[in-house]
């Protein structure tokens, strides 16, 4: 895990500065530097080189590099640079390539010599020389990867198919930055897509940001785009019309993302899936557990991450397991998570919720450079931070639902399209307006399954401001413009996987985790386990509707029926309650945030937030009349990020 980041310049014939002369200056690297230093405290480098093409157009690159050392300490510093008699290959990247050892294998066997021990870094640069943009498809890992060909002047950048890994870019034609956190690029011309496509069109990027809980472009928000998961573009001019997709000025060479693999053919049928998948998932744990430095896993109790702890243990008995114990029983898990790992007879330790949630969100959002609405992103930080003192990498069973079909949502979309039908009635139901209860109990999840059903169906179940309630907050006639609608189950598994879960989900663990300075693996998003698991149908994944039945048919072989069946409970905090009796201060940070005298400048956001409705907001909440939990969470974060972005 690392910071990374690269600034390219392209000069047409005879509009080069002369030789020695930078273009790309030293205080971009610098600020970009600073900006990602939190995610590789190991080490540090940079790297410039300079290339006249044929046609007389020269290229100037330079390259970041902040290192979290995982795997060869002592040859694996970056950027990693190869002597070619054409030019010099450079790289930096971020990540774990899982089966570097195979392919360094490979690549010996076709002649390519290494001068590293075992370094993954390296197997990328000699899998380019070898292959080309090929080397990408052979990846079986988590990376965001920054490559320079200085023999032609070639930059290709490219992304792991889940998104395990954030990548951005900004460009304005003639100058383009790459980076694998938002606020390195705040420095740099905003994009020339973004000044054409007008205030409008950045009204409707912000109010999509408070619809979902993250920026899902953040992208073109403030003029930064993101890779798409999957992707590969370069600065060459593409050659097969399909692949014509712009990040950042570059051209997208491939895409072979997770929702493509969803797309494909699986390699099981029914009758052997559960065999199958069985021997792929202990593979995908085995390679994770590949590291220079101690590794441990992170334990909540359920059926996703107790089944990764009881396949590591195979082959580290010693493991340590580690989990969040919550102030509030109602979200403490750690009693069901000590259970496991005194079944599997694994060390184990738990932690107590951080002390001061309200310095730590500040500091993650910053950090971030961006809003964002899930609030499990602070005990996702906490178990971070508590596996830092152990290990420097941590399992996690993230992605379990997403490939196996585990969200209770996925049973209500059915009943979901049916009561789209009576649309017109509900408009008249006080119930579709929310409740006043628990937000995890029946009559508020009914409540919220009514209200989808008035807006915009299953995107809505998951939105932090379904469209309604966003109507209210912002220009409804924006607010209409923000968001996505979903009807049946395959096209709600299917935004999930390549929207959901890369924008949000993906993006917490991977800034909480860098955060606290640790690698985060998930053997679930093992893109081969996943190009089998994903085609499968319903049916297969969830026999006789049982939620990720396949799973837990697997997890019983290792696993007791107490462990394996007991209720999905999550990863949460009790944010709303400690919004209302200030723990950790953070009812004051509210106060303090969303009472001041312009909390939500339009000119920083891009789009007008009704204050009455923010004041309605809170006074609901904590008078107890109606659970906003997430919403103010949202919005605390808005106005952090505003304050952070004067």
């Amino acid at each position: 895990m690392c910071g990374l980041g690269a600034v390219i310049r392209a000069f047409e014939p005879g509009g080069a500065p002369t030789a020695g002369e930078e273009s790309v200056h030293e205080h971009w690297l610098d600020a970009m530097d600073s900006a990602v230093a939190h995610r590789g405290p190991d080490g540090a480098g940079r790297f410039r080189d300079r290339q006249t093409r044929p046609d007389g157009s020269v290229v100037e690159i330079a390259l970041v590099h902040r290192r979290l050392s995982i795997i060869d300490h002592a040859g694996g510093g970056q950027p990693m640079v190869r002597e070619t008699p054409g030019g010099k290959l450079a790289v930096v990247f971020n990540g774990c390539i899982y089966n570097h050892r195979a392919l360094r294998a490979e690549l010996e066997g076709l002649g390519e010599r290494f001068v590293t021990g075992h370094s993954d870094t390296e197997v990328i640069l000699a899998g380019w020389a070898r292959w080309r943009f090929e080397v990408f498809r052979r990846l079986n890992g988590m990376f965001s990867i920054l490559l320079w060909d200085g023999r032609d002047g070639t930059f290709v950048v490219s992304r792991d198919a889940f998104g395990e890994k954030p990548l951005y870019g900004i460009t304005d034609g003639r100058v383009s930055a790459y980076a694998n956190v938002p606020r390195a690029l705040g420095g740099f011309p905003q994009s020339a897509r973004g000044a054409a496509d007008g205030p409008e069109a950045a009204a409707v990027e912000a109010a999509d940001v408070l619809y979902f809980g993250a920026a899902r472009w953040v992208g073109r928000f403030r003029g930064v785009e993101q890779a798409e998961p999957g992707g590969t573009y370069s600065n060459l001019a593409a050659t097969d019309t399909a692949y014509q997709t712009v990040f950042a000025g570059l051209r997208q060479e491939r895409r072979h993302g997770a929702s493509s693999l969803r797309r494909g053919a699986s390699r099981f049928e029914r009758e052997t899936a559960t065999d199958g998948i069985a021997r792929m998932l202990e593979t995908a744990v085995l390679d994770r557990l590949e590291a220079d430095v101690p590794v441990a896993a992170l334990l909540s109790g359920g059926v996703d991450s107790s089944l990764v702890c009881a396949l590591a243990k195979r082959s580290r008995p010693d493991l340590l397991t580690l989990c969040v114990r919550m102030p509030d029983d109602r979200y403490d898990e750690s009693g069901h998570a000590r259970r496991v790992a005194e079944h599997l007879e694994m060390p184990h330790r738990t932690v107590e919720a951080g002390e001061r949630p309200a310095e730590d969100l500040v500091r993650l959002i910053n950090l971030l450079g961006h809003p964002f609405g899930d609030s499990s992103l602070l005990p996702t930080f906490w178990a971070c931070r508590a596996a830092r003192e152990h290990a420097k990498v941590v399992l996690t069973g993230d992605g379990g639902d997403e490939v196996f079909l585990g969200y209770e949502r996925y049973q209500a979309v059915d009943a979901l399209a049916v009561l789209r039908i009576l649309r017109p009635l509900l408009v008249l139901s006080p119930l579709s307006r929310g409740a006043a209860t628990e937000p995890t109990s029946r009559a508020a999840k009914f409540a919220r399954l009514l209200g989808a059903a008035r807006g915009r169906g299953y995107t809505d179940l998951v939105a932090i401001f379904p469209i309604l309630e966003l109507c209210e907050l912002v220009s409804p006639r924006i607010a209409r413009q923000a968001g996505t609608d979903r009807a049946t189950s395959s096209e709600a598994v299917e935004w999930d996987v390549s929207d959901h879960f890369p924008n949000v989900l993906l993006r917490k663990v991977d800034h909480a985790a860098m955060a606290a300075g640790v690698e985060t693996r998930a053997p679930f998003l093992d893109h081969r386990l996943a190009a089998a698991v994903l085609p499968l149908g319903r049916s297969v994944l969830c026999p006789r509707g049982e939620r990720k039945g396949l799973l837990r048919a697997i997890a019983r072989r290792h696993l007791p029926a107490g462990i394996v069946d007991r209720p999905k409970q999550g990863f949460a905090i009790p944010i709303g309650e400690w919004f209302r009796t200030d723990y950790g201060g953070l009812k004051a940070l509210l106060t303090d945030a969303l009472g001041s005298a312009d909390p939500f400048p339009e000119s920083r956001l891009g789009v007008e937030i009704s204050m009455a409705t923010v004041r309605r907001i809170v006074d609901e909440h904590m008078e107890g009349r109606r659970d906003h939990s997430q919403r103010l969470f949202m919005l605390l974060s808005t106005a952090i990020w505003c304050r952070s972005a004067a």
